[in-house]
């Protein structure tokens, strides 16, 4: 019956949110670039009304208001870097993570836009380590080179995550297992190839590995500074985003 109710209050909000007019893109171009804090887990966004956010409590009858996605080319989606599961802490000076979801619901339509939202990920411990990388490839890359690569296969890691088809078909990427092919297309694109380790148990036991293909765009003015264009992996030649 709680989730139930929190399903129809994120439908109502987002009902609402999608009557009111959109926000001019002078408004947009002043949300600024957010930054992902790859140590804290927190971030911070300006947004403005509407905001496209897709929202559900974390915990049943619980406090924890967490992110369940967001709505097609809404402020949220624009801005690049908001992603599902990100717990909403703050929201201007209000504390949104001890609130009740109804409560945080009700904050949030309250607030004048642009409305500044605080919120946090999960930082996973095996993330934060170094991404092996085949030794030949190594020779092969520029230092540039090689940290451009390096943020690419990061955003790569983060987009077969949060993408739901992928969760579906392949399981959770547990880790990447090493760097196995890359380099600067012509267009400044950067391509790589990877080894990933899934599961669909969530279980390192129960797991496998998948040649995963990506292609990225570095741009240090928006989100998180790179766009994953192309996504594949080799464990179906269909799959792909």
């Amino acid at each position: 019956e709680e989730k139930m109710l929190a399903a129809l209050a994120v439908g109502s909000l987002a009902l609402r949110g999608s009557q009111r007019p959109r926000c001019a893109p002078s408004a947009r171009a002043r949300m600024g670039s957010p930054r992902y804090d790859t140590n804290s887990g927190i971030f911070t966004v300006l947004l403005h009304k509407p905001l496209g956010l897709l929202l559900e409590e974390e915990f049943a009858g619980g406090t924890g208001v967490q992110v369940s996605g967001t709505q097609k080319d809404s402020n949220a989606e624009r801005i690049g870097i908001i992603q599902p599961g990100d717990r909403l802490l703050r929201a201007n000076d209000t504390d949104i993570e001890t609130l009740q979801f109804d409560a945080a619901m009700e904050v949030l339509m309250d607030l004048q836009s642009p409305v500044k939202l605080t919120l946090s990920r999960a930082v996973h411990a095996e993330d934060a380590k170094s991404l092996d990388i085949t030794s030949n490839l190594i020779n092969m890359l520029s230092s540039k080179d090689a940290v451009l690569v390096d943020r690419v296969v990061r955003a790569a890691r983060s987009a077969v995550r949060t993408n739901v088809r992928a969760a579906r078909e392949l399981g959770r990427l547990l880790r990447v297992e090493i760097i196995i092919g890359a380099g600067v297309q012509k267009d400044g694109s950067i391509k790589v190839r990877f080894f990933g380790i899934f599961s669909t148990t969530g279980n390192v036991n129960d797991s496998y590995s998948c040649n995963v293909s990506a292609t990225g765009v570095v741009d240090d003015t928006v989100g998180e500074g790179v766009t994953i264009t192309k996504l594949s992996c080799a464990k179906d030649e269909g799959w792909g985003i």
